[in-house]
């Protein structure tokens, strides 16, 4: 198949689906924060451009977070790579007070 010229097996695809998914979660993250507001109306901004993104790209979504990568190497550098887009958002959900962990409405 043509596609395995590119990649190794199956997983490998997967997993560059994932990787491209977070690399455009996280440029849709730092242009939301880019913009002028307060911590919580930019968390707000963060939190509708993901699922903005999600939304018109419901087959990205299912693969990223709803497709299981056997345990082995290949889901090991998957990790890495969800955590770097939580990272993105984390300063503005951290810094919003009285809405930090644990907060409940």
């Amino acid at each position: 198949m043509a596609i395995y010229r590119h990649y190794e097996n199956k997983e490998e695809l997967l997993l560059s689906l994932c990787e491209e998914t977070f690399a455009t979660m996280i440029r849709l993250l730092d242009e939301a924060r880019q913009k002028p507001g307060t911590r919580l109306e930019q968390l707000r901004r963060c939190v509708r451009a993901v699922v903005d993104f999600h939304l018109s790209h419901p087959n990205h979504y299912k693969v990223t977070f709803m497709t299981e990568i056997p345990p082995g190497p290949v889901a090991e550098r998957k990790l890495p790579s969800g955590n770097m887009s939580w990272t993105a958002c984390a300063p503005e959900c951290a810094s919003v007070p009285g809405k930090g962990p644990g907060y409940r409405r």
